[in-house]
Formats: structure tokens, sequence, C-alpha cells
């Protein structure tokens, strides 16, 4: 049995991506016939701003599940790197120090998740529930549960900045980082070795991959992303949240699940997690724009990861 089968990437027609691509344009065509503001440059940016937190995290998430895991620590490291950065810009360390100085915290929680997940064989959901309590709980303490605003206003330049001001910088970023991802998992042994690892783990450490070394890697490089999108969500917001992006995990594993990755291991596309992450922001903005109540947005966004776990279901069966 070739250990790549399951995982294979499909060079036909992809209807996964086709069906999702058909749900984004209903969903444009249903909200701009119900409000006009919907269909304008300005709102198109907006969804595509809103998207780019998200958006990012997912990427970490579409490899962790395609290689047979689940990261919910995602969620407060994005939160955390904001506030390091916000307290080192604050205490006066150069901008580009507290940058890269946040930028260690995903990793590091990536790094120590995976070794717990490979070497110490505790569940994966165990881990990193126990690694977003901590986050979370080191996020409050360094910041004294206390929101952190940016001394340096131009760091918001990623976040709220645009290109010739007509053009939104972050996400021009985002689609960046959707192209280099694509690039990698489908055109390079470290991406076929990531599809081979969730695909049969036992099948492919016979044929001589090294599945912890992988798996460990896989999960470092989540917690860098979700980092990242730590910077631009403090750059969005102006400020380091120690509470900020509660829920987030939720919406990141709806867009990717509803983006074709299966739960199982295996089966994903960067390119339908893209689709998934658009599709949520389109309905999020399109409950803004007909002002009902944001609760709504949580009560969607779990019935989509439902409908989308569900199809999983039906498509591997």
């Amino acid at each position: 049995m070739n250990i790549f089968s399951k995982g294979k990437i499909s060079r036909g027609f992809d209807f996964t991506g086709i069906g999702l691509i058909i749900i984004v344009i209903m969903l444009g065509l249903i909200l701009s016939f119900l409000s006009p503001y919907f269909l304008t440059i300005n709102n198109i940016f907006n969804i595509l701003l809103s998207v780019t937190v998200i958006g990012i995290a997912a990427l970490g998430e579409t490899l962790v599940i395609v290689s047979g895991g689940l990261d919910l620590s995602i969620e407060p490291v994005i939160a955390c790197t904001g506030v390091i950065v916000a307290l080192l810009n604050q205490d006066g360390y150069p901008l580009v120090i507290s940058v890269m100085l946040g930028l260690i915290l995903g990793p590091i929680i990536g790094f120590l998740n995976g070794v717990l997940i490979t070497k110490a064989k505790i569940n994966a959901v165990i881990v990193t529930l126990a690694t977003m309590s901590i986050v979370r709980g080191f996020s409050l303490l360094i910041s004294d549960a206390k929101t952190i605003p940016f001394q340096r206003q131009d760091f918001g330049f990623i976040g709220r900045g645009y290109l010739f001001d007509i053009v939104p910088v972050a996400p021009i970023i985002l689609i960046l980082f959707y192209l280099i991802f694509y690039f990698m998992l489908n055109y390079t042994g470290f991406g076929r070795n990531v599809y081979a690892v969730g695909g049969n783990a036992e099948a492919s450490r016979l044929a001589g991959i090294n599945v912890n070394k992988y798996r460990i890697i896989i999960y470092t490089i989540s917690g860098l992303l979700g980092s990242i999108s730590g910077l631009f969500f403090a750059a969005i917001t102006g400020a380091g949240l120690p509470y900020g992006a509660q829920g987030y995990v939720l919406t990141i594993i709806a867009a990717v699940i509803l983006g074709g990755t299966s739960l199982s291991g295996g089966i994903g596309k960067i390119q339908g997690t893209l689709l998934g992450v658009l599709i949520i922001g389109i309905l999020n903005n399109g409950l803004i724009l007909l002002d009902i109540k944001t609760f709504w947005q949580m009560i969607i966004t779990g019935i989509v990861l439902l409908v989308a776990v569900a199809v999983d279901q039906i498509r591997l069966r």
C-alpha cells in the first residue's frame, strides 16, 4: 500500500473546493441583496482584514490536523504574543527587539506540545488544553490582567496600514503566507511526509520517516504562526490584550475542517483552508451589516463546525 495514498493531492477536479467556491459566491450574492454596503471595495477589504488573524493561525492548524494532531493552545498564544511585545515596547525596548522576543513564545509552546505528545505519549487534546491554560494564565500574570497600549504607533502599520493609501497591507501578507505554504505542502518532500504521517504513521515509520521529529516540527511551526498571528492581532487592536482572541480556536478549527481537512489526518489542502476562512469571515461580516447581535456569530460558528465535521465523516465513510 502506498503510504502517501490517503494524503495524495488530486490533480483532477476538486469537488470540495468547487463546493466551497460556490458557497462563497452564493453568500456574496445573498448578502449583497440584503445589504447595499456588502459588495463595496471598502467592505471587501474589511472582510480580508478581519480574517487575517485567524487565516494565518489556520495555516498552522491545517498542518497539525493533516498530520493527525490537534492544537488548542494557539488561541492564548495569539493574545500573549501581543502582550509581550507591548510590554517590552512600553519598557523602552526597540520595536524590532520587542517583536523578535514576542515571536519566540509560539515556537517554544509548539515545541513543548510536540515533545509532550510524541515523547511522553500524552493525548494531543490534553497537552494543548494544558498549555492553553498555562499561556493564558501567563498572559494575565505579566500584564496584571490589564490592557497594554503600544507606545510606538507605527507598529500598527502591518495591521491597519494601506499600500499607496488603497490596498490594506495585512491581506497581502496573508496571501503571501498561503502561497508559501501551498508550495511547501504540494511540492516539497516535507509536505509529502506531513501527509504520510497523518495518513498512516506506522507505515511512515517503517518507510524511514522520523514521525516524532516531524510532529515536533509541525507543532513548532503551528506555534510560530500563532505568534505571527498575534502580532497582527496586536497591530490591528493597537494594544496587548491579555483576554484577547477568546473563542478564536473554535473559529480556526471550524475554518480548517470546513475547508476539507479531515480530523482523521492525511487529508487537507491549503486552498481549502483559505476558502473556509473566507466563508466564516463573510458570515461574520454579513451579521454585522445586518445588525444582528454578535452572539449569533458564536452560534453560527458552532453550527458550521458541526456541519463540517459531519460532512467530513460522511466523506470518509
